[in-house]
């Protein structure tokens, strides 16, 4: 099956804590770039390169200040075709989220959000290079940004896909 070409989204873990201050580790994987963002700010970015058979996934540790809602955003993007480093190969992240010690709150009741970034880029809008990828074409807006916030109302948005071996894609 064909990847769909230069394909962006946004995907929302959505979780409470109760505790004043939560040390969390972020397990993080994809097959191709994405940026992750814990609460608004900007925390890690992918793709880590592996073998095959043999996934890697990055670690992020992060300090959640507050009890309440708190957010783990992603923006993937997939380009659908085959370069130097990667065959054409379906869109997929992979992210969990969890309690650093018994002294922090366990990380309970997550929710998956995730939508189309296609509104604010502009698809195939031209390709440099095999090695260089992309240009892009981007619709510079403050909701571009919005979306990585912990107060954003994602009621819309759809459910994860799930993937092989109970992946949500």
């Amino acid at each position: 099956m064909a990847a769909p070409t230069d394909q962006r989204c946004a995907l929302r873990l959505n979780f409470p804590t109760t505790a004043s201050r939560t040390e969390v580790l972020i397990k993080h994987t994809g097959v191709s770039w994405y940026e992750l963002c814990v609460d608004g700010a900007r925390c890690a970015e992918g793709p880590t390169r592996f073998v095959h058979d043999t996934p890697y996934f990055d670690v992020t540790r992060a300090t959640l200040n507050g009890a309440g809602a708190h957010t783990v955003a992603v923006h993937a993007h997939s380009a659908g075709v085959q370069t130097r480093i990667l065959l054409t190969t379906a869109p997929a992240v992979a992210v969990e989220v969890m309690a650093v010690d018994a002294a922090s709150a366990p990380i309970s009741a997550p929710t998956w959000r995730c939508t189309s970034l296609a509104a604010f880029y502009k698809p195939q809008w031209r390709r440099l290079s095999s090695l260089l990828g992309w240009c892009e074409h981007c619709t510079v807006e403050s909701e571009l940004l919005a979306w990585r916030e912990v107060g954003l109302d994602d009621s819309k948005w759809s459910g994860p896909v799930p993937g092989g071996d109970g992946l949500q894609q």
